[in-house]
């Protein structure tokens, strides 16, 4: 059958506007790689039953962080031997957390500005409790702090899918929330980091985002990770469930009092790419040494 007219021209315009639209790149040469360490993670069963697992880990000083639903693993770096592994509801526990039940959806990221180690996790049911446990050194081995919140003030909603970031100033949480009152919404929460590390965490100063609509600043929110000097601003990412992206800043997240920006949404074209995102500078060529 032929193609209708129509769509024959649409495709060609499409065509035509990729190559008017984008430079061919230059040759590029690949820089050879090695795995330097290979291991086994955890086990459908042996270490934990629930599936899906929603792992997730993180690369510090020594150690490999492996966190799971039901499981946190701590591994050598050097070797991936296991040194040490908890079920997340005794990890949490030996923090220090108060659980009304087992803590699920765990986030793990090392901080190499602090060179502390934070895990965040979330309960279950309306109302539920938001966990964060804080290292107090860089060996995840060791001690560890904590503090926990309701994720809704009004303890309607289920607080789900936590997420989990840091820069120089906050860590942040997010989730995605759905209760018997209406929903879906989205949270965002910014803790001032000085007041985690501090000898006596406290959440005194956490600002706190709750039930935005997920179609004004997206779902599935992530905070991205910075690890450069402190600009006093985080941006968060959501997802606009077409294939775009919601960007939202976060500014004074460092002190009490924190405050968030006007979503701006970056949609994509035709051809898939962020019609309203400026491609970044190609680096120099690693071998040739042109630009």
């Amino acid at each position: 059958m032929k193609p209708k007219q129509g769509l024959k021209k649409r495709r060609a315009k499409k065509l035509d506007r990729s190559a008017v639209s984008y430079d061919s790149l230059e040759p590029r040469h690949l820089l050879a790689t090695d795995v330097g360490l290979a291991f086994t993670g955890s086990t459908y069963v042996t270490d934990s039953s629930h599936y899906p697992p929603d792992a997730n880990g993180d690369v510090g000083r020594d150690h490999l962080v492996e966190v799971l639903n039901g499981r946190i693993n701590m591994i050598g770096r050097e070797d991936g031997v296991r040194v040490k592994s908890q079920t997340t509801t005794e990890f949490f526990e030996a923090a220090g957390s108060v659980l009304d039940n087992e803590p699920i959806n765990p986030k793990v990221v090392f901080d190499r500005l602090s060179d502390r180690w934070f895990v965040a996790a979330n309960g279950t049911d309306n109302g539920n409790w938001l966990y964060l446990a804080i290292s107090t050194t860089s060996d995840p081995t060791g001690a560890w702090d904590q503090v926990q919140f309701i994720g809704d003030s009004a303890f309607i909603q289920f607080n789900d899918q936590v997420t989990l970031s840091v820069d120089a100033d906050a860590i942040y949480m997010t989730t995605n929330n759905t209760g018997p009152f209406g929903g879906p919404t989205v949270s965002i929460y910014s803790i001032p980091k000085t007041d985690l590390l501090a000898e006596d965490v406290t959440l005194t100063n956490m600002s706190r985002f709750e039930d935005l609509d997920p179609g004004e600043f997206g779902s599935s929110i992530q905070v991205a990770r910075n690890f450069e000097d402190s600009d006093s601003q985080a941006i968060a990412m959501g997802s606009n469930g077409v294939g775009g992206i919601i960007l939202t800043t976060i500014d004074n997240a460092g002190a009490a009092g924190a405050t968030i920006g006007t979503p701006v949404e970056v949609t994509t074209d035709l051809l898939g790419q962020l019609s309203d995102v400026v491609p970044a500078e190609q680096p120099i060529d690693p071998v040739t040494e042109d630009e």
